[in-house]
């Protein structure tokens, strides 16, 4: 019996010990992930819209039913993440939509679509789930 216990004790602090250090270890890897998610998606929103030297992020996006209501395509399975508006000293110079696309067999597509205000269409494909990123079309 004083075995078992004492075996049970050794597993709880080996155990406690894991668990502590692995929080740690997230705390102190949180922010340098969260500064690479933003210079991806910074690069990302660049690489679709290279007009443009900022951009500000609209907060009010439209809803999955106005989107479904506005287009005969079945976009049910597609989510609007972020919107941002380009600019360029001051003025528009096109928008960056950023589309996650759950219909893939290999699990949800992110990518970023950039329209320039003289109607150029461009996307990228965001690296996700160990996806080589590559751009994709240009018109």
């Amino acid at each position: 019996m004083k075995k078992i216990v004492k075996d049970a004790l050794v597993l709880f602090a080996i155990t406690l010990v894991a668990g502590i250090l692995l929080g740690v270890v997230y705390q102190i890897t949180l922010d340098p992930i969260a500064k690479a998610n933003e210079n991806a998606k910074e690069k990302a929103y660049k690489e679709v819209l290279a007009e443009a030297d900022s951009f500000e992020t609209i907060d009010a996006l439209p809803s999955d039913d106005d989107i479904n209501a506005s287009s005969d395509i079945d976009f049910s399975k597609d989510k609007v993440n972020e919107v941002a508006i380009g600019k360029k000293g001051g003025e528009t110079a096109g928008y960056v939509v950023t589309v996650t696309d759950s219909d893939d067999y290999g699990g949800d597509i992110k990518f970023t679509v950039g329209i320039s205000t003289d109607g150029k269409v461009s996307w990228s494909i965001i690296p996700f789930n160990q996806r080589n990123c590559w751009s994709c079309y240009e018109s």
